[in-house]
């Protein structure tokens, strides 16, 4: 579209500040308490002088280290050091994107529509500055949505969305729902009670979460098994205040 031709990196209403992990003391465990905190699906991890981007870890990543753990047999979840983590969820290694302030928003969006999911946003010197991921698109789409013609004639949802739903039955443990989300490759997936009914989702995000509640993380494992899908989602929106919205369903 001409008008994101035309606005620049630096017009998007950009996060303040860049939450990163470092590669030289970055642990699983302050991981998952650093996106936990600041609500982010993944971080961009830096090099010991904070001027090098080395990749990203995300909700996936954690997903797929649990999901590994446990199929080796380990009964504890140990503090590893994040280049252990680090791209796990994708057989490539994960994909790390760079734009500067001036590349163009639609540039961006061809970027962030692939697998590289976000890109992060080096300043006038080259140095990490900011991240730019799919909701900061959307904020500032819906910000310029009168001015951007044929959107609002995109299409339907059912023409728009991805075919057929990756559902697990409410009495499955969180740990199953974790297993599913990995091996279908999914960020999330819905929760159905015996009729077939949604319910509520589970997503990758709610595992960083439920894992940032516990005093204790090396139980974590445990924990997983023996704790149903339902109960775990239930106990994050009781306890985050910021995933208190419910599921919203869109017509076809």
């Amino acid at each position: 579209m001409a008008l994101l031709a035309q606005q620049k990196v630096s017009d998007l209403p950009l996060p303040l500040g860049l939450t990163s992990l470092r590669w030289s003391d970055g642990t699983l465990f302050s991981a998952i308490d650093t996106l936990a905190a600041h609500h982010h699906l993944s971080a961009p991890v830096l090099s010991s002088d904070g001027l090098t981007v080395l990749g990203t870890l995300d909700a996936l990543d954690v997903v797929a280290h649990i999901v590994k753990v446990v199929a080796t047999g380990e009964t504890q979840l140990k503090d590893v050091p994040v280049d252990r983590i680090m791209g796990l969820s994708c057989p490539s290694g994960g994909v790390v994107a760079e734009v500067s302030l001036h590349d163009p928003v639609d540039k961006v969006l061809d970027i962030i529509s692939g697998p590289a999911r976000r890109a992060i946003v080096l300043s006038e010197q080259g140095h990490p500055h900011s991240i730019v991921t799919q909701s900061v698109v959307l904020q500032f789409i819906c910000a310029k949505i009168d001015k951007l013609q044929g959107l609002s004639n995109c299409g339907s949802a059912q023409e728009l969305c991805s075919d057929g739903a990756v559902c697990i039955d409410q009495e499955e443990s969180a740990l199953s729902a974790f297993e599913l989300i990995n091996s279908r490759r999914v960020w999330s997936i819905a929760i159905v009670d015996e009729a077939g009914c949604i319910v509520a989702v589970c997503s990758a995000t709610d595992l960083v979460i439920s894992l940032s509640h516990m005093e204790d993380k090396s139980t974590a494992l445990g924990k997983l098994a023996n704790c149903s899908v339902t109960d775990l989602v239930a106990e994050n929106r009781r306890r985050d205040l910021k995933e208190r919205a419910s599921t919203v369903i869109a017509r076809p």
